[in-house]
């Protein structure tokens, strides 16, 4: 035995112990907390898994089989994504830099692997000039594993041996989509839902939404289709299907479901060979492009947005306005891009007429758009190398390479209109997984030197690597050492954020998987410093409540501490350690040590909005008269002006506009953090004998905005909007009534929506019922539901229940005949918890009434697990 040979299987064991162990730890949920798709049960899967491969990589003496089992762990663990092993970005990148060094002897040159090397090329410029460099590094890290495939599955499952690669994939898939289904199950349970109500609701697969899975699954599928269709192993084929195809119905997205049943229908047809069906790969090469180029164009909005003036048609036009953020953001850095995940930064350019209200999401919905937005022009020729490489078909067709050329294609639809530009579909990791099956396929097995059992120390195993394995091993080198460093430093950071809520009870949430609460960076954690402990968030000292939300001093753990440090040392580039640090000083009531830590969070993240508005506040916890305050929130705005938080940051600048007596400008981000969020009136003072709003920073100097001002603002936006962009137009006239709402002012609410939404019957009646809730007629407001025609949505259903639950009589059925109704329209349960949970307490409420305790006791219990 070699040294060479002993030290590849001694850190390929720990590559795959590194892994699955990292993994394990974010599946990890606390007692009684549901994981909504990610069971914990799965972490002990995880951890006997890598056990077991690291075991079987110890015991082994050849290269080519070390080679195999590592591709094989590291295929495994991409059917879903980070939601299959959601550890810290790089816990995958010593895995697939150690499977890269065992094969290199093995690994050829291929049209896909040199697509695939390209396009990672080509993004380097927008990596480089990213404004969130911390997201850049994540996202590769995130892209590099699976590309790495691309590479290793022609090298240790060339030819023939791809269909075990298929296979194998095939059953990481089912095992995946068992975990999901038990854990759905168990959810389903702890909602106290009979198994005909549980099958109303959707499924999350691994945590994810169902339309970002849905592609998962139908791959799966249609690669099972192709192993079933040869008598080897078909039996096995087949049960690996089973959990699939029910993962599949459980799910309930129509869309994955016809795109399945398009896919094996396709498939059919190759596999009879029809006369036409030759042409099949080419058309669905067009009609992937048509869907990838569509949304690009814009040739589409006017038609959406004139079908889409009801309030109730959102999802057609949230996705066209969506495709328009999309397209102002890549206008906008068209050469190099803003860098990878750093959508909600480019809310800087988008047109503010064009989404007053609309709602947002953290990617436009289309791949040729955020590559574009996120990675420029260079990313966009990328991503067409990948189209070019994952849609071609291979001069010998073979069922299992057919099946692969369809999914690959029907994933660049999905991007096309849905997924494109959520983390793993930035390059879609899907695809690249495909395109190494291709290679596989299309590499004849005897062309490759066989990866057969022999000692390492026999000459063909000592000989020197010829150039281009020794660069494979240099490459493979430095990606298991970067990612196992960057792993480390994530782990760092979460197990500061759990020393942090050992006393508290509340661990701040954001750092641990990198989104917080700013904007979708993680760069300081969802509480931390910005969530309210130090009074530096929702409200802080620029919402005049600075002191009354002060969080009390609380003992931070000397653990905490010690790992804040040394995170700060070892990531001096990292702000995430320095949010942490202002966390403690926040929980110290240390002032001074919030301010001092955040400053050196925004020397190290200088563009993301949230940081620089926390800065901004704790200065002016100090002096509101710091001239730095307004500098700073007018950069943060500048950043992200229409993002989720931003009504917070048009709140605080409205505030602070009315410390220094600039009534037009407080009035200004006042209408502003309105339009984003009518909620934010409540940040404000009410006074109704003048019918006005107060703004005031410290309780002295004040500005008063009359309401009626306010609305004369709301109505000359939506004059400028007339015919242009009816959705827009009627979210605006929404805004008028929900502010009435958020201020109790339900007879003038009521007067509001008989004016302004005359012709949307569904919100008059919807608003008309609010307001009866509001007042407690709980009769009117069942009559106004009922005469909306939107009880066939689940929200309004569940606010139905609570009315009937409160003033039906106990002994009639009136509300079992509603509850049976509403029970089918359940939605996704992680999606729509609110409404869930307020039909849980309406059936507390009515089996309170109806004397029946150990029925009130279980609904109870489903809204205190939901609560969870």
């Amino acid at each position: 035995m070699t040294p060479a040979g002993a030290a590849l299987r001694l850190f390929g064991a720990l590559a795959a112990l590194l892994a699955t162990t990292d993994g394990a730890l974010a599946l990890w949920q606390p007692a009684g907390v549901s994981s909504f798709g990610r069971p914990a049960w799965l972490a002990v899967a995880w951890l006997l898994t890598g056990l077991a491969s690291a075991g079987w990589v110890l015991s082994r003496r050849d290269r080519g089989q070390i080679a195999r089992c590592l591709t094989a762990l590291l295929l495994a663990a991409t059917p879903f994504g980070m939601g299959a092993l959601p550890g810290s970005a790089g816990a995958l990148a010593p895995l697939a830099g150690t499977a890269l060094v065992a094969a290199a002897p093995w690994i050829r040159p291929s049209f896909g692997a040199l697509a695939t090397g390209a396009a990672l090329l080509l993004a380097l410029p927008a990596c480089l000039h990213s404004n969130n460099p911390l997201g850049a590094i994540q996202w590769a890290l995130t892209l590099l594993p699976p590309a790495a495939l691309v590479l290793l599955l022609p090298a240790a499952f060339p030819g023939c041996r791809a269909r075990q690669a298929a296979l194998l994939l095939l059953g990481a898939t089912a095992c995946l989509a068992t975990a999901s289904l038990g854990d759905y199950l168990v959810l389903m349970h702890s909602l106290g839902l009979t198994p005909l109500e549980a099958a109303a609701t959707r499924m999350r697969p691994m945590g994810l939404h169902p339309n970002l899975a849905a592609p998962s699954i139908m791959m799966a599928l249609l690669i099972g289709a192709a192993l079933a269709s040869a008598r080897e192993r078909r039996g096995l084929t087949l049960l690996l299907l089973l959990p699939i195809t029910l993962a599949l119905a459980a799910m309930q997205s129509k869309t994955g479901a016809l795109v399945a049943l398009g896919g094996l229908a396709l498939l059919a047809a190759l596999r009879a060979r029809w006369p036409l069906a030759r042409f099949i790969p080419a058309a669905l090469a067009v009609v992937a492009i048509a869907a990838l180029l569509l949304p690009s164009t814009g040739l589409t909005d006017g038609s959406i947005t004139r079908r889409s003036a009801s309030t109730v048609s959102k999802a057609v036009s949230f996705r066209s306005s969506m495709w328009q953020l999309g397209r102002d953001s890549m206008a906008a850095a068209p050469w190099t891009g803003n860098g990878p995940r750093t959508t909600y930064l480019q809310g800087a350019v988008a047109q503010s007429g064009r989404y007053d209200g609309l709602p947002k999401d953290d990617h436009p919905h289309n791949v040729v758009l955020a590559v574009g937005a996120d990675l420029g022009l260079p990313g966009l020729l990328g991503l067409a190398l990948l189209l070019a490489a994952s849609l071609r078909r291979s001069s010998r067709p073979e069922l299992l390479a057919d099946a692969v050329l369809l999914a690959a294609g029907l994933h660049w639809i999905a991007n096309g209109v849905d997924m494109g530009g959520a983390v793993r579909t930035l390059y879609p990791c899907g695809v690249l997984v495909l395109l190494g099956l291709s290679e596989a396929a299309r590499r004849p097995g005897e062309a490759q030197p066989a990866l057969r059992a022999a000692a390492e120390d026999t000459a063909a195993q000592s000989s020197r690597p010829a150039h281009g394995a020794r660069s494979l091993v240099i490459g493979g080198v430095l990606l298991a050492l970067f990612g196992a460093r960057q792993s480390a430093q994530e782990l760092l950071v979460v197990e500061t954020e759990r020393a942090l809520a050992a006393r508290t009870g509340s661990a701040a949430g954001g750092v641990a998987d990198g989104e917080g609460a700013t904007g979708g960076y993680g760069a300081v954690g969802g509480e931390g410093a910005t969530g309210g402990y130090g009074g530096a968030g929702g409200e802080g000292a620029a919402g005049g409540n600075g002191d009354a939300h002060r969080s009390d001093s609380v003992e931070v753990p000397a653990r905490a501490r010690q790992l804040s440090d040394l995170s700060a040392w070892l990531l001096p580039l990292d702000p995430r350690p320095w949010g942490q640090r202002a966390a403690i000083a926040a929980r110290s009531d240390d002032l001074a040590g919030q301010l001092a830590a955040m400053e050196q969070a925004l020397r190290r993240a200088p563009d993301l909005a949230e940081v620089l508005r926390v800065v901004a506040l704790l200065r002016a916890r100090v002096d509101l008269d710091d001239p730095a305050v307004p500098t700073l929130l007018a950069r943060a705005l500048a950043l992200d002006p229409y993002g989720p938080l931003a009504w917070q940051r048009h709140m605080d600048a409205a505030l602070l506009a009315a410390h220094r007596g600039d009534e037009p400008l407080a009035r200004e981000h006042l209408i502003t953090a309105v339009v984003l969020n009518p909620g934010a009136v409540g940040r404000a003072q009410w006074i109704a004998s003048r019918h006005t709003l107060r703004l005031s920073a410290d309780g002295r100097r004040a500005v008063e905005i009359p309401l009626q001002r306010l609305f004369a603002e709301l109505r000359r936006r939506r004059a400028e909007l007339a015919g242009r962009d009816p959705a827009s137009d009627a979210r605006l006239r929404l805004r008028e009534v929900d502010v009435l709402l958020a201020l109790e002012l339900t007879d003038e609410a009521d007067a509001a929506c008989r004016e302004l939404l005359a012709d949307e019957f569904t919100s008059l009646y919807t608003r008309l019922a609010q307001t009866a809730m509001l007042r407690g007629d709980h009769e009117l407001a069942i009559e106004h539901w009922a005469r909306s025609g939107s009880t066939g949505v689940f929200e309004a259903r569940s606010w139905l229940l609570m009315a009937l639950a409160q003033v039906t009589d106990p002994g009639s059925d009136a509300f079992e005949r509603s509850l049976a109704e509403a029970l089918p329209l359940m939605p996704d349960v992680g999606f729509q918890t609110a409404s869930v949970r307020r039909l849980m307490e309406a059936r507390r409420i009515i089996s309170e009434r109806r004397g029946l305790p150990r029925e009130a006791a279980r609904w109870q219990q489903a809204v205190a697990f939901l609560d969870r």
